[in-house]
């Protein structure tokens, strides 16, 4: 909410946040959209975490034939990196409509903004309403800034995630589940925050924010307009100042820190 609001939100505060949206609609305001993640998240990680393993094994067996182990050694957190982006872009395409859908969910409501659209009654109506009035592309509206911010954040995220693992491990001996948590949660910290400004873009076009329209041309002849996430960008900076690239920031942090820590160590 706090995302994709440009004036009401500024100042919420999470505590200010939680009792708004219970007041609004309940408890069970705090998990709308929760089932249409949950329909995403899982072929996500399943297919992320199984790419990032067939990519790193066949990348790592082919750097371990051609150069040096200190070599090797040196380039596999770059490796780890690469190897993390491209299992994210993957898995993020292949999923993405699901992702569109949670954020409309999410996001619909009086709560901290205007009503945009009917309320939808779930999944499914919300997937059949989008595709048919606003046509079937619409989902995967906001996909570029998606594509970048994967690449920073699934890259970071892995890469680091490697890296501190690599440090903790003693010998041969695994690192027990606290510092795991520790790695896990510094990783996705990382990531988050320099793929962060992305976050905010995808969100502000998911929720229609910069949506097609139609211009008169000074011939008379009507165009459509489909600004993307450059306009999105420059509009979002000239309206609300580099800070708006940043909304929502420390809220995520709460968030996305322990939901990587408790993803890796349980994915271990």
């Amino acid at each position: 909410l706090i995302q994709v609001n440009s004036h009401q939100v500024d100042r919420l505060g999470v505590l200010d946040g939680l009792r708004r949206i219970l007041a609004a609609e309940g408890p069970r305001g705090l998990y709308v959209g929760n089932g249409a993640d949950c329909l995403r998240i899982v072929p996500h990680s399943a297919t992320k975490f199984l790419l990032y393993e067939q990519l790193t094994s066949l990348a790592t067996a082919s750097l371990h034939a051609h150069a040096s182990p200190d070599v090797a050694a040196r380039w596999q957190p770059l490796l780890r990196g690469v190897c993390g982006s491209c299992a994210g872009i993957l898995a993020g395409t292949l999923t993405y409509p699901r992702d569109m859908i949670r954020g409309r969910l999410m996001v619909q409501g009086h709560v901290g903004g205007q009503l945009r659209w009917r309320r939808y009654q779930g999944v499914v109506d919300a997937a059949r309403s989008i595709a048919t009035n606003e046509g079937v592309w619409t989902l995967y509206r906001g996909w570029l800034p998606s594509f970048v911010g994967t690449v920073l954040y699934s890259g970071l995220k892995f890469g680091v995630y490697g890296a501190l693992k690599d440090a903790l491990t003693q010998s041969d001996m695994e690192p027990s589940l606290l510092p795991k948590l520790a790695a896990g949660a510094i990783a996705g910290g990382v990531g988050q925050t320099v793929a962060y400004p992305m976050e905010v873009i995808r969100r502000r076009l998911q929720a229609g924010d910069w949506a097609p329209h139609v211009v008169d041309l000074p011939s008379g002849r009507k165009v459509v307009v489909r600004p993307g996430m450059t306009a999105c960008v420059l509009g979002l900076l000239r309206r609300e100042g580099p800070r708006a690239l940043y909304k929502g920031l420390s809220l995520n942090y709460i968030r996305v820190v322990p939901s990587v820590a408790i993803s890796f160590a349980t994915y271990e």
